[in-house]
């Protein structure tokens, strides 16, 4: 669990990261949305991450250079997967599957 590519960027940006690997906790963690001040969300889901605008700019630019690319996979890939895009929590891994929301 503690490779998972979704995290690394996360825990060099400071969050703390709580595993739930039991069953139950999948069915826990969906009716704990806050502790004291703290917001929790499920990394393996979509969300989003504060970000300026100067990161905004360059996600849009690569973005839009990887369209191509992007296109592809998910036209390989359609039975599989509902879509392909560039992914901004990823550091040192090339590529993550993730769930709906």
């Amino acid at each position: 669990m503690k490779l998972n590519p979704l995290i690394t960027k996360l825990e060099k940006m400071g969050y703390e990261i709580l595993f739930f690997d039991k069953p139950i906790d999948e069915f826990a963690f969906q009716e704990i949305k806050k502790y004291e001040d703290l917001t929790m969300v499920n990394c393996a889901n979509k969300f989003d991450l504060p970000e300026s605008d100067i990161e905004k700019k360059k996600y849009g630019v690569i973005s839009n250079d990887f369209k191509p690319l992007t296109k592809f996979l998910e036209e390989v890939l359609t039975k599989h997967v509902k879509n392909v895009k560039i992914s901004k929590l990823l550091d040192d891994y090339p590529v993550a599957i993730t769930s709906g929301e």
